[in-house]
């Protein structure tokens, strides 16, 4: 079996700075990703609602300053699941915050930032947030259909 060409490869790497005008260029790539792996629209649209959500968040919350800092995104596919990545060094993010359903969050004006967040807990399969060397990493998987094609 030939080796899989550069443009079918299950991988997308980015890198952007602290900017929300990056979530277009983002949202633009992850499309392109799904689109050329055969991922259905509904599947391409969570994808692209959940990494919005968490970078917007870690955005918001993570960085001081107007200097532009570095953030990383890898989404990884294999056969059975994706995997997205965000790692940048910013302040550490708040991962106890996450009220248990959206509709306590509607009661309180306060925590609308943190809907987004809610509907990302609710699509995702796993998502874990962690500190690592100075490094806040997030890791969200979302299994496929079964019957996907690449």
């Amino acid at each position: 079996m030939p080796p899989p060409e550069p443009e079918k490869s299950a991988a997308l790497e980015l890198s952007l700075v602290n900017d929300l005008r990056e979530l277009t260029r983002v949202a633009a790539a992850i499309e392109e990703f799904c689109t050329r792996h055969g991922l259905d629209t509904q599947l391409a649209y969570t994808l692209n609602m959940s990494v919005e959500e968490i970078l917007s968040f870690s955005i918001e919350n993570s960085f001081e300053g107007d200097e532009p800092q570095r953030i990383e995104l890898a989404l990884h596919q294999d056969p059975d699941e994706l995997l997205i990545l965000i790692a940048h060094d910013g302040q550490p993010l708040p991962t106890t915050q996450i009220p248990s359903s959206a509709a306590e969050l509607m009661l309180n004006d306060s925590n609308l930032e943190q809907l987004g967040l809610a509907l990302v807990y609710r699509v995702m399969d796993s998502i874990s947030v962690q500190r690592q060397q100075g490094c806040n990493i997030v890791a969200m998987t979302k299994q496929l259909p079964q019957n996907q094609d690449d």
